[in-house]
């Protein structure tokens, strides 16, 4: 059975020669790519959705949103993403979502 990885960021995600772009279909990836270290983060908290069929199912609802502030602050320290001076929900995630851009 074929796995996908849908994109849940705005920003793109590259894994070796693939761009996982928000809002795209899911891409095709192998068991190496959802196995590298930062690729298994991300579909851990959620940034990346992981299918195991031919018809992967679209995210409905923004992951980051349904984190508590304490929740994205442990996921960026887990990223070692700098948060600079964000403290509200909003400028954390955009400070996520500028990482992941970058």
């Amino acid at each position: 059975m074929a796995k996908y990885l849908q994109n849940n960021s705005v920003g793109i995600i590259c894994i070796g020669g693939k761009n996982l772009i928000p809002g795209a279909d899911p891409t095709p990836v192998t068991e190496k790519d959802i196995a590298h270290p930062r690729i298994a983060a991300k579909i851990a908290n959620k940034i990346l959705t992981l299918t195991e069929d031919d018809k992967p199912a679209l995210p409905e609802e923004d992951p980051l949103q349904d984190m508590t502030v304490s929740q994205l602050k442990a996921l960026a320290a887990k990223e070692n993403i700098d948060l600079g001076p964000a403290k509200s929900k909003t400028d954390i995630i955009a400070a996520i979502r500028a990482a992941d851009q970058g």
